[in-house]
């Protein structure tokens, strides 16, 4: 939605898409640019060649796909444990903050404290090794730029990662 609102005060036109990229029928060479945030992260790796061939196919001639893909190891479970501990001290200091009415009265505070352990034990992140996988997976891009930044991250910090920029 950030980018159709961002689309209409600069009264450019975009087509916002939100299916199953792998399963749906999505016509060829339809999009002159795709942009994602972190997808490839999320992607267990047999699914990463799949995805950028259908980008691929998306993109109209000279189209281009701009995305991010943060690199590092897999996610382990003291990653995880880390994860549910930095979510409680983020509650336990901006909580009232966020939630005047105390969430004891009703049972919400541990509810939600729990959240953040169910999250963290199924937070999996597949990150990208390096700059050779990026290459391996648009080598049938006509151009491609892969640069490397570090910023703060959610849950890990630094997170590095890939801007991605690969032209058809």
């Amino acid at each position: 939605k950030n980018s159709e609102w961002y689309a209409r005060k600069h009264d450019f036109p975009v087509q916002c898409f939100c299916d199953n990229i792998i399963t749906a029928d999505i016509g060829e060479s339809s999009f002159d640019l795709i942009i994602t945030d972190e997808f490839l992260t999320v992607l267990q790796h047999a699914y990463k060649p799949q995805i950028t061939a259908k980008w691929k196919k998306l993109l109209k001639p000279g189209g281009t796909v701009i995305t991010t893909a943060m690199i590092g190891n897999p996610t382990t479970p003291e990653l995880r444990e880390g994860y549910a501990a930095r979510g409680r001290r983020l509650f336990e200091t901006y909580g009232p903050m966020l939630f005047p009415q105390p969430l004891e009265k009703n049972g919400n505070r541990e509810k939600l404290l729990a959240q953040f352990q169910r999250f963290a034990t199924y937070h999996t992140r597949h990150m990208i090794k390096d700059e050779q996988e990026i290459k391996n997976l648009f080598k049938d891009f006509k151009s491609l730029s892969a640069t490397r930044i570090s910023t703060a991250g959610e849950c890990v910090n630094p997170t590095d990662s890939f801007q991605i920029v690969a032209t058809i």
